[in-house]
């Protein structure tokens, strides 16, 4: 629901975003698209619009826009983006490296589609091998490396966790979503401290 990807759009920076809507459609009004499309487009976020002029609900990529199938097929995501911004609803969620254990948050049925999400996470994994997390609304949080070497810290404290190998994990992770460069063996838990958040 476009509606919905209004307060979550910081997840998306990272990401290509191909949208393909119908003008006529009578459940989800172009507008609402529209509107979507220029806060992505505000946001720097790489995107392709294709509205069909005259089409309804449910109209396919395939049949009304193969030139948006092939931007899409030439635009795959970086699987390992240095920063990260997301907006968990729920412990388990996984962007990229990043993955939410525990949140403190209102459930998500008992606020707003429009309401800023409470829940949020930004890092950056910078060359030097230095991991900078900022959370809110987050208790326990996993973080995945590709390797058992970097400096992580959350909300400017050092966090002390040795990393461990989660080979089992990170392959099913991998094997779900059918991608392999998802794969990363090595996590850190991070314990969140509440007046952190």
């Amino acid at each position: 629901n476009p509606i919905q990807l209004i307060p979550w759009r910081g997840s998306l920076r990272p990401m290509r975003v191909g949208i393909l809507h119908g003008e006529k459609d009578d459940r989800c009004p172009v507008e609402v698209v529209r509107r979507a499309d220029k806060e992505l487009l505000r946001l720097g976020v790489e995107r392709r619009f294709v509205e069909i002029a005259g089409g309804r609900h449910g109209v396919t990529w395939r049949r009304h826009a193969p030139q948006l199938c092939a931007w899409v097929a030439e635009h795959t995501r970086d699987p390992h983006p240095q920063k990260v911004t997301y907006f968990p609803d729920r412990s388990g969620d996984r962007c990229f490296w990043l993955e939410t254990l525990g949140l403190d948050i209102v459930e998500p049925g008992k606020r707003s589609a429009w309401e800023p999400p409470p829940a949020k996470v930004e890092a950056d994994a910078r060359d030097d091998g230095t991991i900078n997390i900022t959370t809110r609304g987050v208790t326990r949080l996993r973080v995945w490396l590709d390797d058992d070497a970097a400096l992580i810290r959350v909300n400017k404290i050092d966090v002390t966790t040795e990393p461990s190998k989660r080979l089992r994990e990170a392959l099913v992770y991998a094997k779900a979503r059918r991608d392999p460069q998802l794969f990363r063996a090595w996590a850190v838990d991070v314990e969140v401290a509440a007046n952190d958040n």
